[in-house]
């Protein structure tokens, strides 16, 4: 098989241009595979060579971000203080979220089950786990 979409990658100036080469390699070959029906050997060879320049170009993309982000860091660290705390503030909102998303089933839950647990001998405490481990008059969540 004929290999025009295995030459080197010529540098066109920027990283990412360089990573989307490599992307548009893979993809690419993937279409010409459909067309010429080539030997397992010959596809797995070429994809090989193309995955790993593609990985390769990702690698170096990575590389300079993390090195940008080292100097931002290194140049205004209350930039990087910033973007924690925001990060924090979102992992916090949707931790919430899920919590009020788990109370909803909770309530749903102890309605659907309401009537069961009203023919059986409920517990003497609120709060108190009965026989079968069913807690009941759990409270909503505290604002």
């Amino acid at each position: 098989m004929a290999e025009p979409s295995l030459k080197p990658l010529e540098p066109t100036g920027t990283i990412i241009d360089e990573f989307e080469d490599a992307f548009h390699s893979v993809c690419k070959y993937l279409d010409q595979i459909d067309d010429k029906k080539p030997q397992m050997e010959d596809i797995k060879r070429d994809a090989d060579v193309l995955v790993s320049r593609f990985i390769d170009a990702g690698r170096t993309c990575e590389q300079y971000f993390l090195q940008k982000h080292i100097q931002i860091a290194n140049a205004k660290p209350e930039q990087v203080l910033k973007e924690e705390c925001n990060e924090l503030r979102l992992e916090i909102t949707r931790k919430d979220a899920a919590i009020e998303r788990h109370y909803e089933k909770l309530r749903s839950w102890q309605e659907t089950l309401k009537p069961t647990a009203a023919s059986r001998n409920p517990p003497s405490k609120p709060g108190q786990l009965s026989r079968t481990g069913a807690l009941y008059n759990v409270h909503s969540q505290p604002s």
